[in-house]
């Protein structure tokens, strides 16, 4: 179930696909794709949501087959971009625009980045805490403790992201243990189209000593969108 978190309009579409804002929200539209244990109805997405409705954006969110069906993503997330597409003609359709934002938590970035070579109606990508040493695909046995053998994920990414012409934006945790600012700012030199800001402190889930740093997180993203 998707909580209500703003008085706001919400609808459902086909496919679990929920839309979360205004009829015609100024900024135009956003696709929200949650990360690989964490939905689009826990409280950080909520709060993301919540975040991007109050500057002027809609907002939409699915719910992927490998949270729902608690398995593994599909090779090279093909399932995953399918639906991302899906999602981006309703988007459109629905707020008569030609282009979208996509929001990524964790996983969700990888499939954001991976749709943007498929499309050419992704207006910008944000990631928020990009998991960069998993690799791409992403390698999401390694979360369990299962070896894999070495690999360049900087590479690997490189070779994808290279031919991608929309500004991708990664917000990068300072103590994040999926993707090091080190090895991201190394990714965003050797690809143009990639842009890095750090919160210092931050892990995975953009938690501070002694707190939250979501609000930073925030206001960062909304200041890349806007």
């Amino acid at each position: 179930m998707h909580t209500v978190i703003y008085c706001m309009n919400i609808q459902q579409f086909e496919k679990g696909i929920v839309y979360y804002g205004v009829e015609k929200p100024i900024n135009g539209g956003v696709i929200y794709l949650h990360s690989l244990t964490q939905g689009s109805d826990t409280p950080f997405a909520q709060a993301v949501i919540k975040s991007l409705i109050e500057i002027g954006f809609g907002v939409f969110t699915c719910t992927f087959d490998f949270l729902r069906d608690k398995t593994a993503p599909s090779p090279r997330l093909e399932s995953e971009k399918d639906r991302v597409k899906e999602m981006i003609k309703i988007a459109m359709a629905h707020l008569g625009v030609e282009q979208v934002s996509l929001v990524g938590k964790s996983l969700g970035g990888c499939i954001a980045m991976a749709t943007a070579l498929e499309s050419s109606s992704i207006k910008n990508i944000a990631v928020l805490g990009f998991p960069l040493a998993l690799g791409f695909p992403p390698r999401v046995e390694l979360l369990k403790g299962v070896q894999e053998d070495a690999f360049d994920a900087i590479t690997e990414y490189k070779q994808l992201l290279g031919k991608v012409n929309c500004p991708m934006f990664l917000l990068q945790g300072g103590a994040d243990g999926l993707g090091s600012v080190e090895d991201c700012k190394k990714l965003s030199d050797q690809v143009q189209s990639i842009s890095i800001d750090v919160i210092e402190g931050a892990d995975h889930s953009f938690m501070v000593k002694g707190g939250s740093a979501w609000e930073d997180c925030f206001a960062k993203l909304g200041e890349r969108l806007q």
